[in-house]
């Protein structure tokens, strides 16, 4: 009799047991749900992983949850129980995590994606010192961490510390892990959703750019507006374009943030050229390549004084990206941040849109002001052309087009060489602010130097840099050493045609370097045409006047001859 009534007891006990299971079931089943409803309204994260956190510890019965997630190579605490806060601020609540099997607790579980529990942290090599020091001065000692994983992917872990001491059951830990399920998909949404913002943001900014490049002919207007817009969706703490002008890289446009840095750099390093290794900037020119790089103040492609002068800022994290138009380099797009910052793909692709904006406004410039030079031009030259067609002095044509020649093309200074077939020499006719030294002494041959080659081979003749003249015959020549004397440079001459002969040539001239344009090569050369044009007519002119007193002194001898007969 006792043995049957023991066994209704027992057989109540299981029951009551069944019934608690199913209950405790039933509400675990509950709060996933109401969770897993959360995560499906709610646009807060936050909200969401503060509820995972604190419905984890009370269903599992433990005083201590958190979730950390992996920013970059750091497991950051993003939610804990109230009971967790002394744990996860004395363990860190930042830490830089070593991925792999063979590490500690967090960074196992990210390269396994297996949950890691630990019968009493105080003892375990798993953990960090720190950590283990932290738990033991709280009491506690069991802990279980799960990974979040989102698409395959380990995106962070959530833990769970007791202070008892055992392992967590396999049902605490399927319960842990639906939990962290539901927390990685929060993370998720949120992410697909920032996404989808910042995605909508970009466009947003890159369109107004787009219209406001369409609206204006104000280029710095654009380049601020580019860098201020790069320096905000990107999220950094400063932005700024270098330009190339001639072989220097200069600032044109900055965030006030980047003022005071650009300023030092000046004062320091003002001459920043298209060199690799020579500056960050100067690199990425050099290459034609982004170039991007977690910390400028060790980064070897950036100066020494680059680096110098990014520690001084507090710069770091950076990421600079060409300007190019027809695969020409025009200058360097460079944001910076004040964290030591990895830039992912994405970040640099938006970078490299704002780069091609910048490119599309200064190329508009060029453009632009290419076309209102051409015109600026023509007009000159019909005003020009008007001018010689009715100056029949052949003097006063040549003082015109030599002062016509620099005004029009910007040059230091300009020649007429007319030939002498006496000496077989080309001399100087008229100039206008020639050297004085060369103005007299200056003579070529047919063939000899530019001058002599393009009157010989009736074609325009030109080099940026007549120190590396490859039309130079003889070096040693007067002539040749006393232009080299004189510091000339930039040289170009077109010939000079009358009425199919050859006349001789028209030459400009600069103290530095120049790079000849065909636009200009082609305007000196009609300003030859028209020279040659107006040296005809004058000499026609001239000729005429002269035969028309010849013939009028002709007839005043042969009257004369006649009246002293008839006397």
């Amino acid at each position: 009799m006792n043995d049957q009534r023991k066994t209704k007891k027992q057989l109540l006990e299981e029951l009551e047991q069944e019934r608690e299971l199913v209950a405790h079931e039933r509400e675990r089943s509950i709060v996933l749900q109401e969770v897993s409803n959360k995560v499906a309204a709610a646009h807060d994260t936050d909200e969401v992983l503060d509820l995972i956190v604190n419905e984890a510890a009370r269903l599992m019965g433990v005083p201590a949850v958190w979730i950390r997630l992996l920013e970059h190579d750091e497991l950051v605490t993003r939610a804990a129980t109230r009971s967790a806060l002394p744990y996860v601020t004395q363990g860190g609540e930042t830490r830089t995590v070593p991925v792999g099997e063979n590490v500690s607790g967090g960074g196992y579980v990210i390269a396994t994606q297996k949950p890691l529990l630990i019968d009493d942290i105080a003892k375990s090599e798993r953990v960090l010192p720190r950590a283990r020091l932290a738990a033991q001065e709280l009491g506690f000692h069991r802990t279980a961490v799960v990974p979040l994983l989102a698409n395959d992917r380990s995106i962070g872990v959530l833990a769970v510390m007791d202070k008892d001491i055992g392992t967590f059951t396999d049902d605490e830990v399927s319960l842990l892990t639906a939990f962290a399920g539901q927390a990685a998909l929060a993370l998720e949404k949120a992410r697909l959703l920032n996404e989808a913002e910042r995605e909508k943001e970009r466009s947003d900014s890159l369109y107004r750019i787009s219209n406001q490049l369409a609206g204006t002919h104000e280029t710095d207007e654009v380049l601020d507006l580019i860098v201020n817009e790069a320096a905000r969706l990107l999220r950094t703490t400063a932005g700024f374009i270098r330009l190339l002008e001639g072989e220097i890289l200069v600032a044109r446009a900055a965030t006030e943030s980047a003022a005071s840095y650009l300023a030092d750099s000046v004062a320091n390093q003002p001459a920043l050229v298209v060199e690799a290794g020579s500056s960050f900037s100067g690199h990425v020119m050099a290459s034609k390549k982004p170039l991007i790089t977690e910390d400028l103040q060790v980064e070897e492609a950036n100066s020494s004084f680059g680096r110098l002068n990014a520690q001084n800022h507090g710069f770091h994290g950076a990421a600079a990206v060409p300007l190019e138009a027809n695969g020409r380099a025009m200058g360097v797009l460079i944001v910076m941040d004040k964290r030591i910052r990895r830039f992912a793909e994405d970040e640099i692709s938006l970078l490299t849109a704002f780069a091609d904006q910048a490119s599309l406004a200064l190329e508009k410039a060029r453009l632009l002001s290419e076309a209102e030079a051409r015109e600026r031009q023509a007009t000159q030259l019909y005003e020009i052309t008007t001018q010689l067609a009715s100056n029949h002095d052949l003097e006063s044509v040549l003082d015109l087009i030599t002062l016509r020649a620099v005004e029009l093309l910007g040059c230091e200074a300009s020649a007429i060489f007319e030939f002498d077939p006496v000496r077989d020499v080309l001399f100087i006719a008229k100039s206008h602010n020639f050297p004085s030294e060369l103005d007299q002494s200056i003579v070529w041959e047919p063939g000899d130097g530019m001058t002599g080659v393009a009157f010989q081979e009736v074609r325009p003749v030109w080099v940026s840099d007549r120190f590396t003249d490859p039309f130079i015959t003889n070096h040693d020549s007067e002539s040749n050493l006393a232009v080299h004397r004189a510091g000339v440079r930039g040289l170009a001459a077109v010939p000079i045609q009358v009425r199919g002969q050859a006349y001789g040539t028209l030459n400009i001239l600069f103290y530095e370097v120049h790079d000849f344009t065909e636009g200009e090569i082609q305007i000196l050369q009609n300003l030859a045409d028209s020279a040659a044009v107006a040296i005809g007519n004058a000499r026609f002119i001239e000729e005429t006047q002269h035969a028309r007193e010849d013939a009028e002194e002709a007839n005043r001898t042969k009257s004369q001859f006649l009246a002293n007969m008839s006397h």
